[in-house]
């Protein structure tokens, strides 16, 4: 039966509330706008098996486009790319760049179509973490399954009653598996095409026939198994290595993780289930990227064959199942009180005091849910800060958090903003009011992110309110990295498993998916596992740490090109600004400005980006090269003429690794009475994570302790080692210390509390 999926009908639902803890959301989106009626009647492309399953449907994927397009646009699965439309598929393999090195150049694809076969559309079947199969169908009698996978070089076509035709070029060659040219007609089961540059695999059931017509290569099946494989080959004498795993099939895919604090170390497991279509070899050809191998302890035994990618070097191992090892050695939720250094522009507890009074007057949060986070989270850290320093205005600061909060966490049947929503079909909970774009999931982790930060920061000074609120917190956090396999909410809704970063794009697009701020997407892992550490959910924390290192990395790797060997020759800027499933680009949505290229990058100031900083050198480089770019385009490079929002960004970021001329700069632009220092906004938190990072120092990347919410510092001016350590738990707690793998003492961590222990003897001898 051919058939679409309405996501919602077309009539507003009669709305109820729903109750969460204390909290409570809308059952339906009440009065909604045209945008959210767009989403929730749009048609939806999926099988009637995927439908029966109940799955959740998910988005912000690599392939999601497929669901709410006809035909799919681009699903960038590396190192090929196909396109579904009204004849069947385009295969792309691209071999080189566009002059200026942002996209590779998809073109001379392969164009495969079918006999009579003209399908109606292009449908979701099954999916897994990174996995595919969707079908296009004539009727019920005539269709094709296409499966592909991230970092699978290979495409599988399972026909019913429609045998594939392939056309390339006149000027094609076609070679066997000893690189010798094919006699047509040929019957056999795996044929090597040369064209444009390109080698391609095309393996099929033993004895199919394949005839020559034109530019056109024919298949004939000769026995009941129908079906077509088709790899991009790095050089034709690969043809038989990948004949012999080219039918392994996956039929899912599943990466589960394992957090181990007392080892710093986040293991994931890789597991592919496949079906062989002929013979018994179940392993096939998986793919790695630089985030995968650079940097870890892994499993994979690498091959020769290598491919270049929009995201470096792919490597490519055998097998179906996989471990690589990441290192994570905690985070602190805030960092310690700032404390008088004697040095010059040291810091001034009074002015510290009059940064906090004065933002205990803001009670005020944005109606949205991207500008309401962002305030939400700047409320969690005024209120840690004054907290940590004993400061009076903690309890309203406090007070206004929980007020905000709770108002967003309860729906009242009429209000207008500051409330979440079911989106039953989707099995989504979105909040109101939208912007940009996240009625259509645009951006949930940036949105939600903020919520699940501020709500974990709440909940360590208030374990009561999360008591009564807990419940909605872990469903919005949910909503944008669901860690369970429930189909409450789809899994891992905006991470790419493989990718090792999110995507932005909830319904994706025709050219593929995107992210602009890698580091809201940090943020969010970060929101996460604080959140699970506030809740005592071993999962939600794990899971946060998975993200966090994982996303970490490819940030490293795939916006900051860390290594230099990632992007195209081609390209001629330091960074990215945006990256899209098949490129990337020096810019922004919102600015052609270099300094906010670099800044979406560096926001919101929290220990949680102190990753940007793990190579000072290079932190440093990155910092001035950002000037330099910026006087070329604007004319000026001064921080003074940044303005207050970008300027405290710019000072945080460059805080990380001199703080010293940072603690100047604010106390020369406190003198100037400019806004970058006096504003009421986040003047506050840099001069407050200055001063903090000027006493504690570097962050030793070698220690940790094995408790999450922790970090070790060493100032080698004052020769002080910091052990810096949150515990949510009620009773006081013995943290163990270690350097790399060995323990080397203990810090006793009071409940509910930052401690901060200085000079562990075991530490300080060495």
């Amino acid at each position: 039966a051919i058939f679409l999926l309405s996501a919602g009908c077309s009539q507003a639902q009669e709305t109820s509330v729903v109750p969460a803890g204390k909290g409570s959301y809308a059952s339906f989106p009440p009065n909604p706008s045209k945008e959210v009626q767009s989403v929730l009647s749009r048609p939806l492309y999926v099988t009637e098996e995927a439908i029966n399953q109940k799955r959740a449907l998910p988005t912000n994927g690599w392939w999601t486009n497929l669901l709410v397009d006809k035909f799919s646009g681009q699903l960038w699965s590396f190192p090929h790319q196909i396109r579904a439309n009204e004849n069947g598929i385009e295969f792309s393999y691209p071999v080189k760049w566009n002059d200026e090195g942002r996209d590779p150049i998809s073109d001379y694809p392969l164009k495969i179509s079918g006999l009579d076969f003209k399908p109606q559309d292009a449908r979701a079947k099954n999916w897994g973490d990174w996995t595919l199969t969707f079908r296009q169908a004539q009727s019920a009698e005539k269709y094709w399954d296409i499966t592909l996978g991230r970092g699978i070089p290979y495409v599988w076509i399972e026909c019913k009653n429609a045998a594939p035709i392939i056309q390339s070029g006149n000027d094609a060659r076609f070679f066997d598996v000893k690189n010798q040219a094919v006699q047509f007609p040929f019957s056999g089961e795996a044929v090597g095409l040369d064209y444009a540059g390109r080698k391609y695999g095309i393996f099929a059931p033993n004895n199919t026939r394949f005839l020559l017509n034109g530019d056109k290569l024919n298949t004939e099946f000769t026995g009941e198994k129908t079906y077509l494989v088709i790899a991009p080959l790095p050089s034709a004498n690969d043809l038989a290595a990948f004949h012999q795993h080219a039918y392994a099939i996956p039929r899912d895919s599943k990466m589960n993780w394992l957090y181990q604090p007392e080892k710093a170390q986040v293991t994931t497991g890789w597991h592919l289930t496949t079906e062989p279509l002929k013979g018994t070899e179940k392993r096939l050809i998986q793919g790695w990227l630089p985030h995968h191998w650079r940097d870890t302890i892994h499993n994979l035994k690498f091959e020769k064959v290598q491919y270049r990618t929009p995201r470096g070097a792919m490597k490519t191992a055998i097998g179906t199942d996989f471990r690589i090892i990441y290192s994570f050695n905690g985070l602190p939720p805030i960092l310690p009180a700032p404390q008088k250094t004697g040095l010059p522009h040291d810091f001034d507890a009074t002015r510290m005091k009059d940064y906090l009074t004065r933002y205990a007057t803001r009670k005020e949060y944005g109606e949205d849910t991207y500008w309401g986070g962002k305030h939400l989270l700047q409320m969690a850290q005024y209120m840690m800060a004054a907290r940590a320093l004993n400061d009076p205005s903690f309890e309203t600061l406090r007070d206004n958090l929980k007020a905000a909060l709770t108002d967003w966490f309860s729906y009242t049947p009429g209000e207008k903003a500051h409330y979440f929503a079911r989106y039953p079909k989707w099995k989504a909970l979105v909040g109101f009011n939208t912007s940009y774009g996240s009625e259509a999931f645009n951006d949930h982790h940036f949105h939600y992110g903020y919520f699940a930060t501020a709500s974990a920061l709440l909940g360590m000074v208030d374990p009561d309110w999360l008591r009564d609120y807990g419940p909605m917190a872990r469903l919005v956090a949910k909503e944008y990295a669901n860690y369970e396999r429930d189909e409450e909410f789809p899994h891992l809704r905006t991470f790419d498993v493989w990718e090792g970063h999110s995507w932005a794009g909830g319904f994706s697009s025709p050219t593929g998916n995107n992210q602009e701020s890698s580091s809201e997407a940090v943020q969010s892992w970060a929101g996460l596992f604080m959140l699970g550490q506030a809740l005592g959910d071993d999962k939600m924390t794990a899971t946060g740490a998975m993200g966090y290192t994982m996303e970490t990395r490819a940030t490293m790797e795939y916006w900051f090109n860390i290594h230099g060997d990632n992007f195209s020759a081609n390209y001629k800027q330091p960074i990215v600004g945006m990256v899209w499933s098949g490129g990337q680009l020096f810019g922004t949505y919102f600015s052609g400005d270099p300094a906010w290229v670099y800044a979406i990058q560096w926001l919101p100031m929290s220990p949680a980006l102190d990753y940007l900083n793990r190579d000072p050198i290079w932190a440093k480089k990155s910092f001035e090269t950002m000037l330099k770019l910026r006087k070329e385009k604007e004319g000026k490079a001064e921080i003074e003429d940044l303005g207050p929002a970008l300027g405290n960004v710019v000072l945080a970021y460059q805080g990380q690794f001199d703080s010293d001329s940072v603690a100047a700069k604010l106390d020369e632009l406190w003198e100037k009475n400019s806004p970058i220092a006096r504003d009421n906004d986040t003047p506050g938190l840099t001069y407050y994570g200055t001063h903090s990072r000027r006493n504690l120092g570097e962050i030793q990347w070698n220690y940790h302790l094995d408790a999450p919410l922790s970090r070790v510092y060493f100032n080698p001016r004052r020769k002080i080692w910091s052990y810096v350590v949150y515990n949510p738990s009620d009773k006081v707690k013995k943290v163990t210390v270690y350097k790399d793998s060995a323990s080397i003492g203990s810090v006793d961590a009071a409940p509910h509390k930052l401690t901060v222990a200085h000079q562990l003897k075991p530490l300080a001898a060495k």
